[in-house]
């Protein structure tokens, strides 16, 4: 403290504050000792308005730290407290090192685009029609999800398929599994991490059982009678042995014919191999006497059972199906073929593994009730007489 001068006629009191001073003048001594003694007690407390040197040398340190980030300090201090209530807890390293987990080795690609190139390669690998059906779900996807396929989120699936409400649970399950398959076809193309999880709201709902629409005996037989002839061995194929549409347009003569008769099926097998079951896995379904009468004219063919394209098929079978007064679907022969041949062996092990599918989905979704005698009336079908139809070599 400094006292009164002659040319200073006050009491100057002066602290030291984080390097600067601080100086108080006033006309009594008395109020300048308890600034003095209020200004050391803020000091010692910490509570001071000058920055200290070591609060200098941290701010610098802290400035250092963020050049190349872009970042201003009080943007970093705001980002820190915004994850930190997020996680009060645990250390933020633990949520860099999960970050990490999802986002490293992952190229930031946008979805419509990846979409695209998927279905590309979908159209390489699976039949037209569902390859067909996948790009109409993927384009809904690619509407909804304007982002990254990386920055894809639990919540915006659950969004999108609230907006499918109006649809069937089968429909949105189809939904969920086309998706499903594009996100594993993400984390191959290292575009989503392994560990994404979002699979985790893509479980699929349960579906009410509804049986299947089938044709009668009747209508099978009239339905043979109308095929031309090279439709014809599909037809009796698919309702005699209920071998999948994609399988009958994979299927060459030589599987028909190659598996000679025997005791347990004394008119031979028809062989689906591995190159054309849907799930990879070789089956084989006895042939019905009746569908050997109507294959005899086709003994000498080789080649595809259906030469032609499969959107030929479709147009074939469609402009067919009107003789059975308006039924139609890709799985009606297939759904017939399993209801009547439930009904004639009672054992629905058995014809899971000829149609290729588990009991419990032949039963909810395949089969329909019907009685014995018309399951013997279904494989009675044969042509009128025999025919003369001389089949050419489509090979």
């Amino acid at each position: 403290m400094y006292g009164k001068t002659a040319a200073n006629p006050y009491y100057r009191a002066t602290v030291s504050v984080g390097g600067k001073r601080k100086t108080k003048s006033t006309k009594r001594f008395g109020e300048a000792r308890d600034w003095v003694k209020a200004t050391l007690k803020l000091i010692a407390k910490g509570r001071t308005d000058q920055p200290t040197q070591r609060e200098i040398h941290d701010l610098r340190i802290a400035q250092s730290a963020l050049q190349g980030f872009g970042v201003g300090l009080v943007d970093a201090v705001n980002e820190y407290c915004r994850a930190k209530k997020l996680i009060p807890v645990d250390d933020l390293h633990e949520a860099e090192k999960a970050w990490a987990a999802v986002h490293a080795n992952v190229t930031r690609v946008p979805f419509k685009n990846a979409a695209a190139k998927y279905i590309r390669e979908r159209k390489s690998k699976v039949s037209q029609k569902l390859a067909h059906e996948d790009e109409l779900r993927m384009n809904r996807f690619t509407e909804a999800f304007g982002i990254d396929v990386c920055d894809m989120s639990k919540a915006a699936i659950d969004a999108f398929f609230e907006d499918l409400e109006s649809l069937a649970p089968r429909t949105r399950n189809h939904f969920r599994q086309t998706l499903s398959h594009f996100l594993k076809w993400c984390v191959k193309k290292d575009l989503l991490a392994q560990a994404h999880r979002l699979n985790e709201v893509l479980e699929k709902e349960p579906v009410d059982p509804t049986e299947p629409d089938i044709i009668s005996p009747q209508q099978f037989k009239a339905l043979l009678d109308s095929c031309p002839p090279d439709l014809l061995p599909a037809i009796a194929i698919w309702g005699f042995a209920g071998v999948r549409r994609a399988e009958i347009l994979r299927l060459s003569w030589d599987d028909i014919w190659r598996i000679k008769g025997d005791d347990d099926a004394p008119c031979g097998q028809i062989e689906i191999p591995i190159r054309t079951a849907k799930k990879r896995a070789r089956r084989l379904i006895p042939i019905q006497p009746a569908l050997a009468e109507w294959l005899a004219p086709y003994r000498q063919s080789t080649g595809p059972v259906w030469s032609g394209s499969e959107n030929q098929f479709h147009h074939a079978f469609d402009k067919l199906m009107t003789v059975t007064n308006n039924l139609s679907g890709q799985n009606l022969l297939r759904h017939s073929f399993a209801s009547y041949r439930l009904a004639q062996t009672q054992n629905e092990n058995q014809v899971a593994l000829e149609t290729g599918h588990a009991p419990a989905i032949l039963f909810n979704n395949y089969r329909k009730v019907v009685t014995a005698n018309a399951a013997k009336r279904w494989f009675s079908v044969t042509p009128d007489e025999p025919t003369n139809i001389i089949a050419a070599d489509v090979g």
